[in-house]
């Protein structure tokens, strides 16, 4: 007797720090996209209470974080472990994607199990070595994000609220250790974070055998890449990347692909399936797609997009095109 294989099965792993309407409409096309898929949500309560009846009516799995979040630190990575443990030991999934409550899909759900189970890697990232950045100016700073063991500094100087003589003074300040001296770093985060500024000193990775990587904080891991993630986190050498991590900036782009790169055996595949614009990357947010983008986006190839603004017209334009046939 003979089986059918059945369709990969995903786990939508959901991050929010807000809860309203375009969360909702999100988790409800994402059910009507793909109704075998399991919906889970890791949401910073701390941030915005939600109502749990929004993720039972799509049923789906409702994650409140354990303490606040902070964007792009290890608080986040964290939680994130957390949730991915659970979806293991909990769930039956071929595959987990990762998204954020901006995202929203560009293609049917068909295509992109389609795109996962044809791929002979173990993961989906877009990542490369940093090590090996070609652009100069993007090399420079990953080199400092992930090069230097950092402590977080007062909002004094340079944060959002600072007056702009002040920003600049932090940036001239940050610029003469630079050209300076190789061993401290003053790192300025993007000015619409509103976060401080890091103060760091030269490091290293703490883990021999494995290669700093840093890239797009969306990712698609199989279950046989989630249960080696999951294993090395448990590991000594799992325990000390959490700690050297815990120390750099944004730390969100860098942890998951230093991690699998450096697995054995592990497969990763270096390629976006997100579609993500940065007109202005030193505010640390992506563009906000709209209507005008719609012909780039369906012809971008890439399965989802970041971000749109709530209720934006393109997402009506998208569901027409994303909805299961009939």
């Amino acid at each position: 007797m003979t089986t059918t294989p059945r369709d990969l099965r995903l786990a939508y792993l959901v991050s929010s720090y807000r809860s309203g309407g375009q969360l909702t409409r999100l988790l409800t096309t994402l059910r009507r996209n793909d109704p075998a898929a399991e919906i889970v949500l890791l949401h910073n309560g701390f941030e915005n209470p939600i109502d749990p009846a929004v993720v039972e009516a799509v049923g789906g799995h409702l994650h409140l974080t354990s303490v606040p979040v902070v964007w792009g630190d290890m608080s986040l990575e964290l939680e994130r472990h957390r949730v991915l443990r659970w979806v293991l030991g909990e769930l039956d999934v071929d595959w987990v994607l990762t998204l954020s409550e901006q995202d929203y899909p560009l293609a049917p759900a068909a295509a992109l199990r389609d795109r996962l189970g044809g791929t002979s890697a173990d993961a989906v990232l877009d990542v490369q070595p940093v090590a090996r950045t070609s652009e100069p100016a993007v090399a420079q700073d990953v080199r400092r994000r992930y090069g230097f063991r950092y402590a977080t500094l007062p909002s004094w100087p340079g944060g959002r609220r600072s007056p702009r003589v002040l920003r600049r003074a932090a940036e001239v300040l940050a610029l003469v250790l630079e050209r300076s001296q190789p061993f401290v770093r003053l790192y300025l985060m993007p000015t619409g974070t509103g976060l401080p500024p890091k103060v760091g000193r030269r490091a290293s990775l703490p883990v021999a055998g494995y290669e700093l990587w840093w890239g797009s904080a969306w990712f698609a891991l199989s279950r046989r890449a989630l249960t080696a993630f999951v294993d090395r986190l448990g590991t000594a050498e799992g325990e000390a990347l959490v700690e050297f991590f815990a120390r750099t900036v944004i730390p969100t782009e860098a942890f998951t692909p230093t991690l699998l790169a450096g697995e054995p055996g592990l497969v990763v595949e270096r390629d976006a399936l997100h579609e993500i614009r940065f007109s202005d990357p030193g505010s640390g947010r992506p563009d906000e797609f709209g209507a005008a983008d719609l012909e780039h986006l369906l012809a971008s190839g890439r399965f989802m997009a970041r971000k749109f603004a709530p209720g934006d017209p393109a997402l009506d334009a998208l569901d027409a095109v994303t909805a299961p046939a009939r």
